[in-house]
């Protein structure tokens, strides 16, 4: 109990930190560096999907490995429309992003999609 509480306050600190970096960076007018704030997210998302899937997943029997194996299955699933949509956009619509920040966006949406689908899985089952 102690663990997911403190995922909880991490998720919830993690969640004010990104608006903070966030906002700061955009009222800037450096919109470059708003990319960094995506891995204060990551954290988030991680956080608060562990406190909602802990109890499901901590222990090592046959319900929480199909729980991550399946959640592994559908963000691999995933990660391919999501580099489908990257390569499109890049090309047919001329968007001008730095390679760095392609690379923060695709890792936070692999990340935060195998966590909550992990949550989500966890749920349902």
């Amino acid at each position: 109990m102690k663990k997911q509480k403190f995922f909880l306050a991490s998720g919830i600190i993690s969640l004010v930190l990104f608006l903070f970096v966030f906002i700061i960076s955009i009222s800037s007018g450096h919109l470059n560096s708003s990319y960094y704030s995506l891995i204060i997210l990551t954290n988030a998302v991680v956080s608060l999907s562990l406190y909602f899937s802990y109890p499901h997943v901590q222990t090592s029997d046959e319900r929480s490995t199909d729980i991550k194996k399946r959640a592994a299955l559908y963000t691999f699933i995933f990660s391919i429309v999501y580099l489908a949509l990257i390569f499109i956009i890049t090309v047919f619509f001329k968007v001008d992003i730095q390679v760095t920040n392609y690379f923060f966006i695709f890792i936070f949406l692999l990340t935060s999609t195998f966590f909550l689908t992990l949550s989500v899985v966890a749920k349902k089952s």
